[in-house]
């Protein structure tokens, strides 16, 4: 009998029975907010100090992302990339850790298409009833080069109640008035 009951502990264990974290009833309190961040290119450009060491933008925009969503746990959060063409990296969610994993696990490519991006992240957002719904463009602003403009874009999404906000990546170190 002994034997039987080990011989099932062990396949449970085998088996590696798992909970996803996604998957819960428990519903978000806070708003939903979709990220649009820029995977250019230009984005490999090694203009950022972060403890004393020379980083490249897309870096510290991996590092400050993170932190963002470390600071906003009851909020469902999503995210898209784009380079010369946009794609959905998560769709809105409470799991943290995962999404910060599929973000570090993006690459720069060519191009610059925001206005794609704004699109893609409100298709995932239009769903969400009752809540707030925001979009995070995050951009170095430099070459952008494909898909729609963000201007018409964000007008247009202002009137399906769609808040667009865009953060710029700058480097101030470079520009000596500001130091």
């Amino acid at each position: 009998l002994f034997r039987y009951v080990a011989l099932a502990l062990l396949l449970l264990a085998l088996a590696r029975p798992q909970v996803e974290k996604g998957l819960g009833d428990e519903d978000a309190k806070g708003i939903n907010i979709m990220l649009v961040l820029d995977f250019s290119s230009t984005m490999n450009t090694r203009d950022f100090t972060i403890e004393h060491r020379k980083v490249s933008r897309f870096e510290a925009l991996i590092k400050v992302i993170s932190e963002f969503l470390r600071a906003r746990p009851n909020d469902r959060i999503g995210a898209v990339r784009f380079d010369r063409e946009a794609f959905l990296i998560s769709p809105l969610t409470l799991d943290r850790d995962w999404l910060i994993a599929r973000l570090q696990d993006e690459k720069p490519g060519r191009g610059t298409a925001p206005g794609s991006g704004l699109l893609i992240a409100a298709e995932h957002l239009l769903p969400a009833t009752n809540q707030t719904k925001v979009i995070i463009l995050v951009s170095d602003a430099e070459q952008v080069n494909a898909g729609p403009s963000i201007e018409p874009v964000a007008k247009e999404l202002a009137k399906l109640g769609i808040k667009v906000h865009f953060i710029q990546i700058v480097d101030f170190t470079d520009m000596g008035a500001l130091r």
